[in-house]
């Protein structure tokens, strides 16, 4: 499991300052800025921040020369759409067991808080097991995607998609509702 180091989460505090943007839905993630942070061990190698909508792909990760997976946001998901050279295969997994993926951050805490993530086969002519690539909540802000976790007999590749699933902590229950609730069934004495 990814253990970010206590620069890591100063760095995300210090990115994760900003303009308030507002929200559709607590649990989508459409219309609020999420920050990626792509790391190789604690090395961070590149990073966006945008604000997720439906129209484009927010990110574009590079290959050097292989190719590029888009990095889509999408309601409550990330899809990685990955275009490949012609004959190209990519196995992203580390030898070492280092950590070599994407964080991803809810920059100005307008989400839900994160409850759970998953990676699910999208589309996948390889046969990629997705499901077997380590993807956790680190807090209520933020998870990660250790592509570095991948089989290393699987090969990406061109017209691959991974998704990355999220579910929300639900709201609680309103205190407002409780108290009507007692106020409705409270019964006159004489």
């Amino acid at each position: 499991m990814y253990q970010p180091s206590k620069s890591r989460y100063l760095l995300a505090a210090v990115f994760g300052t900003g303009l308030a943007c507002s929200s559709l839905s607590a649990d989508v993630f459409y219309g609020n800025e999420i920050r990626g942070d792509l790391l190789r061990g604690d090395t961070e190698l590149d990073n966006f921040s945008e604000v997720a909508t439906w129209r484009n792909p927010e990110y574009q990760w590079d290959f050097a020369g292989d190719g590029f997976a888009d990095v889509d946001i999408r309601q409550a998901s990330i899809r990685f759409d990955f275009s490949l050279a012609d004959g190209v295969e990519l196995n992203l997994s580390d030898p070492d067991g280092e950590f070599f993926g994407w964080v991803f951050t809810d920059v100005n805490d307008t989400l839900a808080d994160f409850e759970s993530v998953a990676m699910t086969n999208d589309h996948c002519p390889s046969g990629v097991d997705w499901s077997q690539v380590d993807a956790q909540v680190l807090n209520a802000n933020q998870f990660y995607v250790d592509f570095g976790s991948m089989a290393a007999d699987d090969f990406i590749v061109d017209g691959d998609r991974a998704r990355v699933v999220m579910t929300f902590v639900p709201a609680p229950a309103g205190l407002m509702g409780f108290v009507g609730l007692g106020i409705g069934t409270r019964r006159r004495r004489h």
